[in-house]
């Protein structure tokens, strides 16, 4: 998706998401009475899911044991949140809101994408400066967003 493409879907995603906010009432309300608001919900998340899936997958080089992890702890996360929740209508916010950040991701000018973060070889476990204090430095800079890849920690 262009970069122009990403703003207009973006900006026609939102309007869609308030222009709906007087009638979604009327719509749940439907569903509930029918017994069916429930089952919608889980579609919903179904749907998503898939569609999550599909994205970060179609790529082969997310295909590994560490993506893998990773999202079944986004997603346990998320259920942990979720479940609980008595509403439906705010659970079908996470969707609607996952959407609006995909989106600004996309719409997003291609210098912003690029975060400035310390290497994994200077900031790992254990620190391979040799000594603590260099790997809490390191951290303390990458959680500060002062690091780049060209910076290194001191050595002792």
């Amino acid at each position: 998706m262009s970069l122009r493409a990403a703003r207009i879907t973006l900006f026609l995603y939102l309007l869609a998401i308030y222009a709906t906010l007087g009638i979604v009432r009327d719509a749940t309300n439907f569903l509930r009475d029918r017994g069916l608001l429930r089952v919608s919900v889980v579609v919903a998340f179904a749907i998503a899911a898939v569609a999550f899936l599909w994205l970060i997958f179609r790529d082969a080089r997310n295909r590994t044991k560490r993506v893998v992890l990773s999202l079944i702890l986004v997603c346990a996360a998320y259920a942990v949140v979720i479940y609980p929740m008595k509403s439906a209508e705010e659970k079908i916010h996470f969707i609607e809101y996952g959407g609006v950040a995909l989106l600004a991701y996309l719409a997003a000018p291609p210098a912003w994408s690029k975060a400035k973060r310390p290497s994994r070889a200077r900031c790992s476990w254990p620190p391979r400066a040799g000594s603590m204090k260099a790997f809490r430095l390191c951290c303390h800079r990458a959680t500060t967003i002062c690091a780049t890849s060209d910076s290194t920690p001191p050595r002792d």
